[in-house]
């Protein structure tokens, strides 16, 4: 197996090829100093087995190059004795560790640093942002200072390595861009002249902090303004001259709308794009330059990983998500136990969302996870025996009520769970039909998994009630039945069919399909329909459609819907359901009568609390988890079951 295999990067043994790729936690205290809850998240991830663990983006130039209010710096020595116990934390399990060294230049605010952001030339990161101003050639010269400072910081702090983030829309990249750097000095012009910031970075971490200490380029795809895949080649090959020891090849970040914010989509793809969607940059990389290259681009399966290495397009493998999901993911790798992986889903909800909430300001800024709730909680959310152990009755099978066993059952207890249907997964199973949604089945499949590995009674196609109750004598019950379509009180929608009848198979449709509510559930409903060749139109009133979806995963849900010629009638009502058409009063205040063979009701859900009422006159302590207190998010859901399944 290569994914066990040692490798030496500039003399750094690596003790497998898996490597915890840099991600922003946001965890760090606001003044970016190194917290408790950072340490343990991140021996936690050393604890699970992986090789080389890439501390996220670092500041070398507080606060002009700060972009978010939790991120570490390293700029000043009263940093070192909170990195030294963070690399303690690391290393005691054996991993070795590298730091990301980052200035954010025109990705910075001034709302949150107190300056003017700065950047290559005076050109504004996006429509709308704070035009920045043109760094000095001093200035430049001055800052390449002090990525040298940061890296001989970092080797005193006891790092193995330093990484180099040259790409996305940081202030190196923002150099290497033609549409962003219009410099005429040694820093701008030719691509040779563009680059020069980043290779004489790595000059001067050379200097400071020894040849003998390695050096990570972390490099985009493709750069902001050039085309020609040459060029691209020639960038890496100056980087390598310019003594780089590994190279971290990551993938595409377009432009994306926000509301009335501009932000780019960072490598994290969302689950409609296929796993390792980068992998042949690194492949491309990989017959470039002769020095180790890593892949990355959801990579989030043990056997992917091992044929990416066997295929020979990468050195190491550099697994991001998949390492907040389970932290164990190299260990069980390694192990042969890839069925109690914890699988990412890739629905960016609680990591790259956040993120990008804090880049603008939001209120969200530190990371989660939505199918691992212990995420930055791996001391106040670790699994412990119970002082004793309880009977425990579950009653219902989607994400709250498997996640709420299986921690009741960690926890010691002994559980039931009753599911009235004849599967697990309870929406997630509907949520994970429609194009591109495939990975929230390995969820179910995942907790399904590790149900009947701790021994909990699953009793499919039972409906739990009070004779249950009587029957189990439980000394705890937790509800999470879940929710039920709402149908809105109009005449003629009484003999529409659900989103959730289509999913299932259980309702045909016509040729012209009327989808009745533009939320997450309609969208992928229509998308669903419209890969089947229907001809369908979604009626919203809100003025957008897909408003609760993340913007990453928005925008290619709003490509494919555009692509498949679904139309969409926002800001509009239904008026009248007649034989055959759908009056609609649209946005302009005009109507139209569309023709409609079948209505498809997605106009929200409503908990289904009534099996919790009748438990609640038994006189035991009912807990509600789950949709059945209010509809919402898997991430909410996984949540609420695991926090009650422990709180027992």
């Amino acid at each position: 197996m290569i994914l066990s295999q040692p490798i030496s990067i500039a003399g750094m043994v690596v003790p497998n090829r898996m490597v915890m790729a840099p991600m922003v936690t946001n965890f760090a205290e606001k003044d970016g100093h190194v917290t408790d809850r950072l340490k343990s998240y991140y021996a936690e991830r050393a604890r699970g087995g992986v090789g080389l663990i890439i501390v996220e983006a670092t500041c070398v130039d507080a606060p002009t190059g700060k972009h978010r209010p939790g991120m570490l710096c390293i700029d000043h020595d009263r940093y070192l004795p909170g990195l030294k116990d963070l690399v303690k934390a690391i290393k005691a399990h054996g991993a070795r560790i590298a730091v990301q060294l980052e200035h954010t230049g025109s990705m910075a605010r001034k709302s949150l640093t107190g300056v003017t952001p700065v950047s290559a030339s005076a050109v504004p990161l996006f429509p709308g942002r704070e035009t920045p101003r043109e760094l000095t050639t001093a200035e430049v010269e001055e800052i390449v200072v002090k990525y040298g400072e940061a890296a001989a910081r970092a080797r005193e702090a006891g790092f193995d390595a330093v990484e180099v983030l040259t790409g996305y829309y940081y202030l190196l990249g923002q150099f290497l861009s033609p549409v962003r750097n219009l410099r005429r000095d040694r820093y701008g012009g030719s691509l040779e002249g563009r680059l020069r910031l980043t290779t004489d970075i790595i000059a001067g971490i050379r200097a400071r902090a020894g040849r003998d200490f390695p050096i990570i380029c972390k490099l985009s795809a493709p750069i902001e303004g050039v085309e020609d895949d040459k060029e691209i080649d020639q960038v890496m090959r100056l980087i390598e001259q310019a003594g780089s020891d590994m190279l971290h090849r990551i993938g595409p970040s377009p432009v994306i709308r926000l509301g009335s914010s501009y932000s780019a989509l960072t490598g994290a793809m969302p689950m409609r794009v296929p796993r390792g969607y980068a992998v042949d940059l690194a492949g491309r990389a990989r017959q470039v330059v002769s020095i180790p290259v890593m892949a990355v681009g959801r990579i989030n399966r043990p056997e992917l990983a091992e044929s990416i290495l066997e295929s020979g397009k990468a050195d190491l493998i550099g697994l991001g998500r998949a390492l907040l999901a389970d932290p164990e993911f190299p260990r069980k790798a390694l192990e042969d136990r890839a069925q109690d992986i914890r699988p990412c889903i890739a629905c960016c909800r609680g990591c790259i969302s956040r993120v990008k909430a804090s880049d603008l300001g939001g209120k969200d800024p530190d990371i989660t996870c939505t199918v691992n709730p212990a995420l930055g909680k791996e001391e106040e959310l670790r699994i412990r025996p119970a002082g004793q152990s309880r009977r425990v009755l579950v009653v219902g099978g989607g994400p709250a009520g498997m996640a709420a066993a299986q921690a009741a059952a960690l926890h010691g207890h002994r559980v039931w769970l009753y599911e009235a249907r004849d599967r697990l997964g309870g929406q997630a199973a509907l949520a994970a039909l429609p194009p591109g949604k495939a990975e929230i089945q390995g969820l179910i499949d995942y907790l399904g998994h590790q149900l009947a590995r701790l021994g909990v009674e699953v009793r499919l196609g039972q409906r739990a009630n009070p004779d249950t109750v009587a029957g189990i004598r439980p000394d705890a019950v937790i509800v999470a039945t879940g929710a039920l379509p709402a149908v809105p009180a109009i005449p003629g929608l009484e003999n529409a069919v659900t989103a959730f009848d289509v999913l299932e198979g259980q309702a045909k449709t016509g040729g012209n399909v009327t989808v009745v509510g533009g939320g997450v559930t309609g969208c992928e409903t229509a998308e669903y329909l419209a890969g089947q060749g229907k001809k369908v139109t979604i009626v919203e009133m809100l003025p957008e459609i897909a408003t609760s979806e993340v913007p990453v995963a928005r925008y290619f849900l709003l490509q494919s819907l555009d692509k498949m010629g679904v139309r969409v009638l926002a800001g509009a009502a239904i008026e009248e359901v007649d034989n055959g058409h759908v009056s609609v009063h649209l946005a302009s205040g005009e109507r139209e009568n569309v023709e409609t063979d079948t209505l498809v009701i997605a106009a929200g859900m409503r908990p289904d609390r009534d099996l919790a009422a009748g438990l609640a006159e038994t006189g035991l302590a009912v807990q509600l988890v789950g949709d059945c207190t209010e509809p919402r998010h898997i991430l909410e859901a996984i949540r609420e079951g695991y926090a009650a399944g422990l709180d027992l």
